[in-house]
């Protein structure tokens, strides 16, 4: 006997066994469906009400997304999902008209689980330990990008490759009969697809007619995807690229001198695990969102979280990080958020959190907000290295009993006797609060030598949350003197003044060899300009 021909797949009447029997579709006796958005009602001859299921309702379900990375991340989200025993490999192709994401090495899809793919909201039931959950993300986010797909697939083991073709998603009124999928020919295929393995699983989506109003830049993008899949791509069980660059981890730098504080909360299920610390800020260099990073099955959230702190009290909280991973909570359709918010239970994780990171946060709460550097402290900055250059230069062939060096730090220095210096009078006729600072002659010479022309380093302004007056870090092979001016010095006294003596300070340690006890002196220096402010107040001297 021959074969009896196979039956179409017809994806209105197969996709209604994914539908519970309480809202299943109306038989053929009811085509009395209402124009819509979302579920309609079809009133029967017998007085029958059912409810049905509109393909309007996309129009809403794309509207999820916020932004093409958010999108994006679904459909990488449904590769991880599926990710075979060494991970999976993800490449995104992006151009002005078209999109191009593929995944390798993982279980793939064949023709039930394209049938699953291309039913809204139904299919199978995602395991616990997966990303998605809602079973309309993929095709919410195709429709959301663009209009128009090609898909390619295998499922691992299986030598079959099926196209499934689209043109319309999200435009069309009906839903489509794709027809039976027949099995293609090798030369059929995209080339890159004709190396896959016979044991990995592989799915392309080649998306057209996209929507011109979204905004994608690679660049920022493949940062974003690092940020977003950070801790996959660091086990190696996700190997991403855009464009050929692969998508690599960002991980931020914590300042040591703040011990790290552990965070756990368990209840009902829900464990809510991490860390919290003070980040090391350097200039120019890419930093997270302070608070803390959410992230749930290995998989970034939302940043920038604070979970009821006050990010906006006085403090440094710039500089607050915090990782935690949550188990059990369930995050919303775009995966941006935790649908537990505003539930009582996030009420005491958020309690419970914030409690345990207070030691880091009480830390860093007086330290103060790093201040803004502006034009004005760059020009400062170029001024001083320029007149403390001559001004040290000239010291070495001084032989007059008063230096004036005035001019650069805005003091007198005079000698007090054999051997010493003094410096003495703030500007402006105000007096120096507290002891006066003294130091020795040959101090005053092996600064001359050790900044000498023409090896003074360039001086620039920064800010970052520290004691530390100034430090040298080395930009291109060059050392440059950082000046901070987060430090209550800078703004206590001369602008002028702190920047000279702070970079006076830094080249005697990086070069000091005689055993002077540089910090005792920054010390005493230190009780001086905070005497002084105390006794002066502040607000008339600002450098802004």
């Amino acid at each position: 006997m021959g074969k009896e021909p196979k039956a179409k797949m017809n994806v209105t009447n197969i996709s209604d066994r994914h539908l519970p029997q309480a809202i299943s579709p109306c038989g053929p006796d009811t085509q009395n469906p209402q124009a819509g958005d979302g579920m309609t009602v079809s009133i029967q001859p017998s007085g029958r009400i059912t409810e049905r299921i509109n393909r309007g309702i996309i129009r809403a379900l794309r509207s999820q997304f916020s932004s093409s990375h958010e999108a994006l991340c679904e459909l990488i989200d449904n590769a991880i999902n599926y990710k075979g025993v060494n991970g999976v490999d993800v490449r995104l192709e992006i151009s002005t008209d078209s999109i191009v994401i593929e995944n390798v090495g993982g279980r793939g899809m064949g023709r039930e689980e394209i049938q699953d793919f291309v039913t809204w909201g139904g299919g199978e039931l995602h395991a616990a330990d997966e990303i998605s959950c809602y079973n309309q993300g993929g095709k919410a986010a195709l429709a959301y990008l663009g209009d128009s797909y090609v898909l390619w697939s295998k499922r691992a083991g299986s030598p079959d490759w099926i196209r499934l073709d689209d043109p319309d998603i999200g435009t069309r009124i009906e839903p489509r009969d794709y027809g039976f999928l027949e099995p293609l020919d090798i030369m059929e295929l995209p080339e890159r697809l004709r190396s896959v393995a016979l044991e990995d699983g592989a799915v392309r989506i080649e998306l057209t007619k996209l929507d011109t109003t979204r905004r994608i830049v690679p660049e920022a993008l493949l940062r974003s995807l690092g940020d977003t899949y950070g801790k996959l791509l660091e086990s190696g069980e996700l190997r991403l690229s855009i464009d050929g660059l692969a998508a690599v981890p960002h991980q931020p730098v914590l300042d040591e001198e703040v011990d790290r504080a552990s965070i756990y909360f368990e209840e009902d299920g829900i464990v809510i695990r991490g860390w919290c610390g003070k980040l090391f800020r350097t200039p120019g260099g890419r930093q997270p969102k302070p608070g803390f990073r959410l992230y749930t099955k290995s998989r970034l959230i939302r940043e920038g979280e604070w979970l009821g702190a006050n990010a906006y009290a006085k403090g440094s909280l710039a500089s607050f990080y915090g990782e935690i991973e949550a188990v059990g909570l369930t995050p919303n359709l775009s995966k941006t958020d935790i649908n537990e918010r505003g539930s009582h239970l996030w009420e005491r994780i958020c309690a419970s959190v914030i409690l345990q990171a207070q030691p880091v946060l009480s830390q860093l709460k007086g330290s103060g907000d790093p201040a803004r550097v502006t034009d004005r402290d760059r020009r400062l900055a170029r001024q001083v290295h320029k007149e403390l250059e001559e001004a040290l230069a000239n010291l070495m062939g001084a032989e007059e009993e008063t230096v004036v060096i005035e001019a650069v730090i805005q003091r007198r220095v005079i000698t007090t006797g054999p051997g010493n210096v003094r410096v003495a009078g703030a500007p402006g006729g105000r007096a120096m609060g507290g002891p006066g600072r003294i130091v020795e002659r040959d101090v005053v010479e092996q600064i001359a030598t050790v900044v000498q022309r023409p090896t003074l380093p360039e001086i620039r302004i920064d800010s970052w949350d520290s004691s530390s007056r100034a430090e040298t870090r080395l930009d291109e092979g060059r050392p440059v003197i950082f000046v901070n001016k987060n430090h209550p010095g800078f703004g206590a006294s001369s602008a002028k003044f702190f920047i000279a003596d702070s970079v006076i300070l830094e080249s005697l340690r990086s070069g000091q060899d005689s055993g002077w006890d540089i910090d005792g002196f920054c010390s005493r220096a230190d009780e001086c300009l905070a005497s002084w402010a105390r006794n002066n107040g502040q607000e008339d001297v600002g450098t802004d």
